[in-house]
This record gives structure tokens, sequence and C-alpha cells, in this order.
């Protein structure tokens, strides 16, 4: 269900629409909520926490479950809402923020998790530098049929011996949590 406010353009008369100010107007989705304001110079579009749509995010809530699977209780995420996320550990390194940590056996494990069209960039590569700077065992986590590319290029930028490789996959929703 939409629910616009505080009024929509078209009900605007047209003779009046040049001296009308929209100060905001709100749109509401089941994915998040578009906000156009500054007289339509500024558009918004804010995803809920708890949607799992973008593949990024779905990475990171499939590779959740798999540490869950293993037995990982203790953990805390970026970007998604996961049950049994403890929002107390800290997710920021320097000046970049992980998508994950959790701790397995007593030990910190750091995790940025990219898709394949995010692993080559510049981007990416300094956001990797600066987390290696401020984490203890820090892993990059990609699809399966990107790890040798990006164990490559952690070779070429100097962090491969500061960054471990793991893989995620993307299932179809099958268990029902």
């Amino acid at each position: 269900m939409n629910h616009h406010h505080p009024t929509t353009p078209q009900t605007i008369p047209q003779s009046s629409a040049r001296q009308a100010v929209l100060d905001q107007y709100t749109i509401a989705t089941p994915y998040g909520t578009l906000t156009i304001a500054n007289q339509g110079r500024s558009i918004t579009f804010n995803i809920h926490d708890d949607i799992r749509q973008s593949e990024h995010n779905v990475a990171l809530y499939n590779y959740v479950q798999q540490l869950k699977r293993r037995g990982i209780t203790k953990f805390n995420n970026d970007h998604i809402a996961i049950p049994g996320a403890n929002r107390g550990y800290n997710l920021t390194r320097g000046k970049a923020r992980l998508d994950l940590l959790y701790y397995d056996k007593g030990k910190i494990y750091e995790v940025e998790l990219k898709t394949t069209q995010q692993i080559g960039t510049e981007r990416t590569h300094m956001q990797l530098a600066e987390l290696a700077k401020h984490s203890t065992n820090l892993v990059l986590v990609v699809k399966r049929q990107d790890s040798e590319e990006a164990r490559t290029i952690l070779n070429m930028v100097n962090l491969d011996h500061q960054v471990k490789v793991d893989t995620y996959e993307i299932y179809e929703e099958d268990d029902n949590d």
C-alpha cells in the first residue's frame, strides 16, 4: 500500500503549480521509503533494514546462515537484520566498516563481502587496505568462482598476507526462518 503525503503532484492545479512548493513527498513500499524533497532536486530511497533483496545482502545473509550451521553464535553484521546478531560488537575499523564479524573458538574474524562487480574496483582496494590496517583476521568473502581473481588482486595490491579469502554461494530461499 502506498502512502502519499502531503500532496501528490497531480493534485496541484496547473495554474498554481509554479507557486506551489512541494516540501517533501514520501512513498512507502514493501522494500523501503522513497523521499522526494528540495523541489524534486533530492531523491532518496532508504531500504528497510530487514530486506534481503540486493545481491550483496542476499550473499551476506547466506554467509551468516553458513556460519550458523557451523555453530557460530557470536556475530554482528551490517546492512540487514539477522536474528542473533550482537549489536554490541563494533564493526568499525579505522575509517571503514566491516560487513560482518564473528568469533569462532575464541578467535575474531572480520569480514568484508564483495560481489563479482565489486572485487576489482579501486574503492574495494582502498577499503580493504584501510580495514587490513585495523583488523586482526580480515577475510574477503567472494563467490566461489571469483576466489582465484580475488587472490590475484590481493597479491597485486600487496594485501595477500593480510587478507584471507573465503567463499559464499547464493542459494534459493529454502529454509523458513
